[in-house]
């Protein structure tokens, strides 16, 4: 007797390459959505956190025109006497700190931990067009108390 060969045909082998395909490109999709959603919640995070800082900036550079108006009018009302008069004018703005005249400072909060510290140094405009005060210090500083046993979430 003789033995009959049957033809093999494998549609099996060709089957589990079309799902192991499949099963590729899915999880590929699901790995792209998830960093691509990670990708927009970090930007709106920093969109958020660098809005903060400029409003906050733009009330330190309204503060300071308030104390340049001052310092203008101090001047041009006591020429001579002007650095004298300088600390008892300023303290009637919100926020001076004058303690250390002639350095003048103020602090802006961004958010919950951070605020926008500036410094000033007062001086005498040797001649016109130079300015009432040189900025020393414009900085960020975190405020919040830090614990290093809490955990940090990178993103």
């Amino acid at each position: 007797m003789s033995k009959r060969k049957y033809p093999t045909i494998n549609i099996g082998s060709s089957s589990m390459l079309v799902v192991f395909i499949i099963l590729c490109l899915i999880t590929f999709s699901v790995l792209s959505v998830a960093s691509a959603n990670n990708d927009r919640k970090y930007s709106e995070k920093i969109a958020n956190r660098t809005t903060a800082y400029y409003k906050a900036s733009n009330k330190a550079e309204e503060l300071l025109s308030q104390i340049d108006d001052k310092l203008k009018q101090i001047y041009e009302q006591y020429n001579a006497d002007y650095l004298s008069q300088v600390p008892d004018v300023l303290t009637s703005i919100d926020g001076i700190d004058t303690s250390n005249f002639p350095s003048v400072s103020f602090s802006i909060p961004i958010n919950d931990t951070q605020t926008l510290s500036v410094s000033l140094l007062i001086q005498i405009p040797e001649k016109e067009g130079d300015t009432f005060y040189t900025i020393t210090s414009w900085q960020e500083i975190y405020t919040e108390v830090w614990n290093g046993d809490e955990p940090m979430n990178l993103m």
